[in-house]
Protein backbone atom coordinates (compact mmCIF):
# COMPACT_ATOMS: atom_id res chain seq x y z
CA UNK A 1 0.00 0.00 0.00
CA UNK A 2 1.47 3.43 -1.10
CA UNK A 3 2.38 5.41 1.77
CA UNK A 4 1.35 8.95 2.25
CA UNK A 5 3.32 11.78 3.45
CA UNK A 6 1.74 15.05 5.26
CA UNK A 7 3.79 18.02 4.90
CA UNK A 8 2.72 20.71 7.48
CA UNK A 9 5.11 23.88 6.56
CA UNK A 10 4.84 26.99 4.64
CA UNK A 11 6.36 25.09 1.32
CA UNK A 12 4.03 21.58 1.87
CA UNK A 13 2.38 22.47 -1.60
CA UNK A 14 5.64 22.51 -3.21
CA UNK A 15 6.78 19.72 -1.51
CA UNK A 16 3.61 18.00 -2.94
CA UNK A 17 3.56 19.15 -6.51
CA UNK A 18 6.75 18.19 -7.14
CA UNK A 19 5.99 14.71 -5.76
CA UNK A 20 3.17 15.39 -8.31
CA UNK A 21 5.08 16.19 -11.23
CA UNK A 22 7.55 13.57 -11.18
CA UNK A 23 4.89 10.88 -10.34
CA UNK A 24 3.18 11.75 -13.58
CA UNK A 25 6.99 11.84 -14.70
CA UNK A 26 6.88 8.13 -14.16
CA UNK A 27 9.70 8.64 -11.71
CA UNK A 28 10.43 7.15 -8.42
CA UNK A 29 9.40 9.38 -5.66
CA UNK A 30 10.14 7.52 -2.19
CA UNK A 31 13.64 8.95 -1.55
CA UNK A 32 11.94 12.48 -2.28
CA UNK A 33 9.04 12.02 0.12
CA UNK A 34 10.89 11.17 3.07
CA UNK A 35 14.04 14.15 2.09
CA UNK A 36 10.92 16.73 1.88
CA UNK A 37 9.23 14.93 5.08
CA UNK A 38 12.76 16.02 7.07
CA UNK A 39 12.71 19.78 5.12
CA UNK A 40 9.04 20.44 6.37
CA UNK A 41 10.36 19.42 10.04
CA UNK A 42 13.28 21.67 9.66
CA UNK A 43 11.16 24.62 8.45
CA UNK A 44 8.54 24.42 11.21
CA UNK A 45 11.36 23.56 14.12
CA UNK A 46 13.14 27.18 12.91
CA UNK A 47 9.80 29.16 12.51
CA UNK A 48 10.08 29.76 8.90
CA UNK A 49 7.28 31.30 7.59
CA UNK A 50 8.07 32.94 3.99
CA UNK A 51 6.57 31.03 1.05
CA UNK A 52 10.20 30.63 -0.53
CA UNK A 53 13.45 29.45 -0.81
CA UNK A 54 16.65 31.45 0.19
CA UNK A 55 20.49 31.02 -0.20
CA UNK A 56 20.09 31.60 3.67
CA UNK A 57 17.35 29.39 4.54
CA UNK A 58 19.86 26.63 2.54
CA UNK A 59 22.84 27.66 4.63
CA UNK A 60 20.67 27.66 8.46
CA UNK A 61 19.52 23.94 6.97
CA UNK A 62 23.14 22.61 5.94
CA UNK A 63 24.52 23.80 9.73
CA UNK A 64 21.81 21.40 10.95
CA UNK A 65 23.24 18.37 8.73
CA UNK A 66 26.18 17.39 10.67
CA UNK A 67 25.31 13.65 10.77
CA UNK A 68 24.94 13.09 6.80
CA UNK A 69 28.02 11.68 4.59
CA UNK A 70 28.69 13.64 1.90
CA UNK A 71 26.85 11.54 -0.56
CA UNK A 72 23.44 12.14 1.14
CA UNK A 73 24.19 15.97 1.63
CA UNK A 74 24.33 15.87 -2.61
CA UNK A 75 21.40 13.92 -2.87
CA UNK A 76 19.59 16.40 -0.68
CA UNK A 77 21.21 19.34 -2.00
CA UNK A 78 19.58 18.08 -5.30
CA UNK A 79 16.11 17.97 -3.82
CA UNK A 80 16.15 21.63 -2.57
CA UNK A 81 17.08 22.48 -5.98
CA UNK A 82 14.30 20.39 -7.98
CA UNK A 83 11.97 22.02 -5.54
CA UNK A 84 13.14 25.85 -6.20
CA UNK A 85 12.98 25.00 -10.02
CA UNK A 86 9.37 23.69 -9.66
CA UNK A 87 8.37 27.35 -7.37
CA UNK A 88 10.43 28.60 -10.29
CA UNK A 89 7.61 27.24 -12.84
CA UNK A 90 5.08 28.86 -10.89
CA UNK A 91 6.29 32.27 -10.84
CA UNK A 92 8.08 32.18 -7.56
CA UNK A 93 11.27 33.24 -7.32
CA UNK A 94 13.92 30.77 -5.52
CA UNK A 95 17.59 30.23 -4.53
CA UNK A 96 18.53 27.21 -6.55
CA UNK A 97 21.50 25.42 -4.80
CA UNK A 98 24.72 23.94 -5.87
CA UNK A 99 24.79 20.48 -5.20
CA UNK A 100 28.87 20.03 -3.50
CA UNK A 101 28.78 16.69 -4.99
CA UNK A 102 28.95 18.54 -8.74
CA UNK A 103 31.40 21.10 -7.35
CA UNK A 104 34.38 19.33 -6.14
CA UNK A 105 32.76 17.71 -2.91
CA UNK A 106 34.67 14.48 -2.08
CA UNK A 107 32.29 11.69 -1.63
CA UNK A 108 34.33 9.11 -0.19
CA UNK A 109 34.63 8.51 3.42
CA UNK A 110 35.42 6.08 5.94
CA UNK A 111 32.82 5.76 9.20
CA UNK A 112 35.07 7.25 12.25
CA UNK A 113 35.37 4.17 14.81
CA UNK A 114 35.39 5.54 18.22
CA UNK A 115 38.47 3.42 20.59
CA UNK A 116 36.97 1.96 23.44
CA UNK A 117 38.40 4.63 25.38
CA UNK A 118 36.95 7.84 23.97
CA UNK A 119 33.50 5.65 24.12
CA UNK A 120 34.36 5.53 28.39
CA UNK A 121 35.08 9.38 27.83
CA UNK A 122 32.28 10.46 26.02
CA UNK A 123 30.26 8.19 28.53
CA UNK A 124 32.39 10.20 31.23
CA UNK A 125 32.01 13.89 29.93
CA UNK A 126 28.23 13.16 29.09
CA UNK A 127 27.19 13.53 32.04
CA UNK A 128 29.33 17.25 32.59
CA UNK A 129 28.10 18.86 30.25
CA UNK A 130 26.25 22.46 31.06
CA UNK A 131 25.02 25.32 29.31
CA UNK A 132 26.84 28.69 29.16
CA UNK A 133 23.76 30.55 30.26
CA UNK A 134 20.51 29.87 31.33
CA UNK A 135 19.17 26.55 31.25
CA UNK A 136 16.69 26.69 28.31
CA UNK A 137 13.15 24.73 28.36
CA UNK A 138 13.33 22.84 24.97
CA UNK A 139 16.83 21.76 26.23
CA UNK A 140 18.32 17.97 25.41
CA UNK A 141 20.66 18.20 28.04
CA UNK A 142 19.00 15.68 30.45
CA UNK A 143 18.36 12.92 27.62
CA UNK A 144 21.40 13.27 26.08
CA UNK A 145 23.90 10.94 28.17
CA UNK A 146 21.59 8.52 27.87
CA UNK A 147 20.69 8.35 24.59
CA UNK A 148 24.14 8.12 23.11
CA UNK A 149 24.93 5.36 25.44
CA UNK A 150 21.58 3.73 24.07
CA UNK A 151 22.90 4.11 20.63
CA UNK A 152 26.49 2.94 21.24
CA UNK A 153 25.03 -0.01 23.24
CA UNK A 154 22.33 -1.23 20.55
CA UNK A 155 23.30 0.06 17.26
CA UNK A 156 20.14 1.95 16.71
CA UNK A 157 20.13 4.81 14.15
CA UNK A 158 19.36 8.53 15.62
CA UNK A 159 15.89 8.42 14.27
CA UNK A 160 15.42 4.66 15.87
CA UNK A 161 16.57 6.22 19.26
CA UNK A 162 14.55 9.48 19.20
CA UNK A 163 11.83 7.55 18.20
CA UNK A 164 11.14 5.12 20.74
CA UNK A 165 8.34 5.16 23.29
CA UNK A 166 7.72 4.37 26.62
CA UNK A 167 6.22 0.89 25.84
CA UNK A 168 8.84 0.13 23.63
CA UNK A 169 11.65 0.15 26.50
CA UNK A 170 11.08 -3.29 27.88
CA UNK A 171 12.80 -3.79 31.39
CA UNK A 172 11.25 -6.80 32.23
CA UNK A 173 12.31 -8.73 29.13
CA UNK A 174 15.59 -6.99 28.81
CA UNK A 175 15.04 -5.54 25.50
CA UNK A 176 13.89 -2.59 23.19
CA UNK A 177 11.22 -2.61 19.83
CA UNK A 178 11.78 -0.59 16.93
CA UNK A 179 8.66 0.12 15.54
CA UNK A 180 9.86 2.82 12.96
CA UNK A 181 12.66 1.63 11.20
CA UNK A 182 14.73 2.43 8.15
CA UNK A 183 13.71 -0.45 6.21
CA UNK A 184 9.81 -0.59 7.37
CA UNK A 185 10.19 -3.74 9.76
CA UNK A 186 10.00 -4.21 13.55
CA UNK A 187 12.99 -5.58 15.45
CA UNK A 188 14.00 -6.48 18.92
CA UNK A 189 17.59 -5.21 20.50
CA UNK A 190 18.70 -6.50 23.73
CA UNK A 191 19.24 -4.68 27.12
CA UNK A 192 23.23 -5.21 28.48
CA UNK A 193 22.92 -5.15 32.09
CA UNK A 194 24.47 -1.54 32.21
CA UNK A 195 22.04 0.22 29.58
CA UNK A 196 19.22 -1.21 31.86
CA UNK A 197 20.85 0.19 34.84
CA UNK A 198 21.32 3.95 32.69
CA UNK A 199 17.97 3.87 31.27
CA UNK A 200 16.16 3.18 34.74
CA UNK A 201 17.78 6.02 36.15
CA UNK A 202 16.80 8.37 33.30
CA UNK A 203 13.09 6.95 33.99
CA UNK A 204 13.31 9.40 37.40
CA UNK A 205 14.55 12.26 35.39
CA UNK A 206 11.86 11.54 32.65
CA UNK A 207 8.85 11.60 35.68
CA UNK A 208 10.44 15.13 37.07
CA UNK A 209 9.97 16.28 33.27
CA UNK A 210 7.21 15.47 32.74
CA UNK A 211 5.44 16.77 36.26
CA UNK A 212 6.87 19.70 36.29
CA UNK A 213 5.88 20.42 32.44
CA UNK A 214 2.37 18.72 32.59
CA UNK A 215 3.02 16.74 30.01
CA UNK A 216 1.29 13.39 31.35
CA UNK A 217 0.40 11.80 28.56
CA UNK A 218 3.35 11.87 26.66
CA UNK A 219 5.03 8.77 24.85
CA UNK A 220 8.18 9.10 24.04
CA UNK A 221 11.26 7.66 26.18
CA UNK A 222 13.33 10.83 25.54
CA UNK A 223 12.38 13.96 26.33
CA UNK A 224 13.43 17.79 25.87
CA UNK A 225 13.19 19.86 29.20
CA UNK A 226 9.82 20.86 28.12
CA UNK A 227 8.19 17.54 28.34
CA UNK A 228 8.64 17.44 23.92
CA UNK A 229 10.48 14.48 21.97
CA UNK A 230 14.12 15.44 21.30
CA UNK A 231 14.77 17.40 18.39
CA UNK A 232 18.32 16.41 15.89
CA UNK A 233 19.43 19.94 16.10
CA UNK A 234 19.82 19.53 20.24
CA UNK A 235 21.33 16.28 19.74
CA UNK A 236 23.65 17.82 17.27
CA UNK A 237 24.41 20.18 19.48
CA UNK A 238 25.19 18.61 22.49
CA UNK A 239 27.72 15.74 20.64
CA UNK A 240 29.51 18.81 18.83
CA UNK A 241 29.84 19.82 22.16
CA UNK A 242 31.03 16.65 23.33
CA UNK A 243 33.54 16.02 21.11
CA UNK A 244 35.09 18.93 21.87
CA UNK A 245 35.03 18.53 25.75
CA UNK A 246 36.64 14.71 25.00
CA UNK A 247 39.90 16.31 22.53
CA UNK A 248 38.15 14.19 19.70
CA UNK A 249 38.89 16.64 16.43
CA UNK A 250 35.51 17.22 14.13
CA UNK A 251 36.09 17.52 10.65
CA UNK A 252 32.90 18.55 9.75
CA UNK A 253 31.29 18.37 6.19
CA UNK A 254 30.10 14.90 6.64
CA UNK A 255 33.42 13.25 7.01
CA UNK A 256 32.74 13.23 11.16
CA UNK A 257 32.65 12.18 13.62
CA UNK A 258 28.82 11.88 13.40
CA UNK A 259 26.14 10.30 15.99
CA UNK A 260 25.46 7.59 13.41
CA UNK A 261 28.87 6.45 13.74
CA UNK A 262 28.28 5.48 17.14
CA UNK A 263 26.48 2.86 15.56
CA UNK A 264 29.19 1.87 13.49
CA UNK A 265 31.65 1.76 16.23
CA UNK A 266 28.79 -1.02 18.38
CA UNK A 267 28.94 -3.13 14.93
CA UNK A 268 32.94 -3.74 14.62
CA UNK A 269 33.45 -3.70 18.76
CA UNK A 270 30.13 -6.51 18.27
CA UNK A 271 31.93 -7.97 15.80
CA UNK A 272 35.29 -7.98 17.35
CA UNK A 273 34.05 -8.96 20.64
CA UNK A 274 31.61 -12.20 19.02
CA UNK A 275 35.09 -13.59 17.69
CA UNK A 276 36.68 -13.25 20.26
CA UNK A 277 34.52 -15.77 22.67
CA UNK A 278 34.81 -17.90 19.63
CA UNK A 279 31.92 -17.38 17.62
CA UNK A 280 32.08 -18.09 14.26
CA UNK A 281 32.02 -14.94 11.84
CA UNK A 282 29.09 -15.93 9.34
CA UNK A 283 27.14 -16.45 12.61
CA UNK A 284 28.71 -12.97 14.05
CA UNK A 285 27.05 -11.36 10.91
CA UNK A 286 23.88 -13.05 11.08
CA UNK A 287 23.28 -12.13 14.63
CA UNK A 288 24.82 -8.68 13.68
CA UNK A 289 22.39 -7.67 11.01
CA UNK A 290 19.32 -8.68 13.24
CA UNK A 291 20.25 -6.25 15.82
CA UNK A 292 20.84 -3.63 13.54
CA UNK A 293 17.83 -4.44 11.31
CA UNK A 294 19.49 -5.39 7.82
CA UNK A 295 17.29 -6.77 5.15
CA UNK A 296 20.35 -9.29 3.96
CA UNK A 297 23.40 -10.07 5.27
CA UNK A 298 25.81 -9.13 3.04
CA UNK A 299 24.91 -5.47 3.75
CA UNK A 300 26.57 -6.38 7.46
CA UNK A 301 29.79 -7.89 5.52
CA UNK A 302 30.85 -4.06 5.00
CA UNK A 303 31.85 -4.30 8.93
CA UNK A 304 34.40 -7.11 8.43
CA UNK A 305 36.57 -4.64 6.36
CA UNK A 306 36.21 -2.14 9.40
CA UNK A 307 36.77 -4.69 11.62
CA UNK A 308 39.94 -5.52 10.44
CA UNK A 309 41.27 -2.31 9.97
CA UNK A 310 41.05 -1.48 13.56
CA UNK A 311 41.25 -4.79 15.28
CA UNK A 312 44.18 -6.06 12.39
CA UNK A 313 44.66 -9.45 14.51
CA UNK A 314 41.07 -10.51 13.95
CA UNK A 315 42.08 -11.24 10.53
CA UNK A 316 43.61 -14.34 12.09
CA UNK A 317 40.69 -15.56 14.11
CA UNK A 318 38.11 -15.17 10.91
CA UNK A 319 37.71 -17.12 8.12
CA UNK A 320 39.93 -16.29 5.28
CA UNK A 321 37.09 -17.67 2.82
CA UNK A 322 34.95 -14.79 3.75
CA UNK A 323 36.31 -12.02 1.70
CA UNK A 324 35.77 -14.14 -1.25
CA UNK A 325 32.22 -15.26 -0.03
CA UNK A 326 30.80 -11.71 0.14
CA UNK A 327 31.47 -9.11 -2.30
CA UNK A 328 32.61 -5.66 -0.54
CA UNK A 329 29.39 -3.40 -0.92
CA UNK A 330 28.86 0.60 -0.16
CA UNK A 331 27.31 1.43 3.34
CA UNK A 332 23.35 1.82 1.89
CA UNK A 333 22.63 3.18 5.30
CA UNK A 334 24.03 6.88 3.98
CA UNK A 335 21.69 6.73 0.92
CA UNK A 336 17.92 8.31 1.33
CA UNK A 337 16.06 5.81 -0.04
CA UNK A 338 13.43 4.69 3.00
CA UNK A 339 11.66 6.57 5.97
CA UNK A 340 14.43 7.09 8.33
CA UNK A 341 17.15 8.80 9.13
Amino acid sequence: MKREYQYKSVLAPYFAGYIKLKEAAGQKVNAYQYMFLQFDKFLIETGHNEPIITKELIERWRQTRVNDAPVTIGHKYSAWAGVARYMQSLGIKSYIASNPAKTGCRLGFAPYIFKRSQIEKMFEESVNLSHAGPVKNNSSLNAFPPLIRTIYSTGLRLGEAIRITLSDVQFDKKVIVIRHSKNGHERVVPMCASLENVLTDYLGVRERILKTTGEANQDAFFLRNNGKPLSYASVYHWFLDLLKRCGIPYLGDGFGPRVHDLRHTFAVHSIKQMIDNGMEMFSALATLAAVLGHKHISSTEYYIHLTEAEFPEIVTKSSNLMSEVYPMLDDYENEPISPDA
